[in-house]
């Protein structure tokens, strides 16, 4: 059970690709802020370890430090904040495969699937200045994803692998 100041977001798409596609992309951790409008930049250290820079309201940013603590190429990415970080989360990206039978060929698809549990700077009171400034994080999964749908589909990351 989660206490008050902890807070889950989760959603999913079907995004027109294969799997392995999407897996690369989410991979290479510096691609999230393309489509993830809350982030600012992440920056990968190594391997697993990362620097994660996300806006907050009046203008400011917060950060924190995250490590990759599952890969399963091609179905899932799990990753968490290291302890004394500004920001707690824990995060779990899964994709799976889909085909759309669609006629005369079928058309290869993923069902990209992300879990997040995070606690907001300041606890209670930075959920209250979150509301306050319109910030919703539900609602902000879902328009990311469809970005992130859009941007793949119609190969605006091309370059971002």
């Amino acid at each position: 059970m989660t206490s008050s100041t902890e807070n889950t977001v989760n959603d999913h798409v079907l995004v027109y690709c294969r799997p392995e596609v999407l897996y690369r992309f989410w991979l290479n951790l510096e691609n999230l802020p393309l489509f993830m409008g809350h982030l600012k930049e992440v920056k990968k250290k190594d391997e697993l370890n990362s620097t994660w820079i996300a806006k907050a309201p009046l203008g400011a940013t917060v950060s924190w430090e995250a490590t990759i603590m599952e890969k399963i190429p091609n179905e899932k990415i799990v990753w968490q904040s290291l302890p004394n970080s500004d920001v707690y989360n824990y995060g779990r990206v899964s994709f799976k495969y889909a085909i759309i039978c669609e006629d005369p060929l079928p058309v290869y698809a993923t069902l990209l699937e992300v879990f997040i549990l995070y606690k907001p700077p300041l606890g209670t009171l930075g959920e209250k200045i979150s509301s306050f400034f319109g910030e919703n994080p539900k609602q902000k999964i879902s328009i990311d994803l469809k970005s992130l749908k859009e941007g793949i589909e119609n190969n605006k990351y091309m370059n971002s692998g």
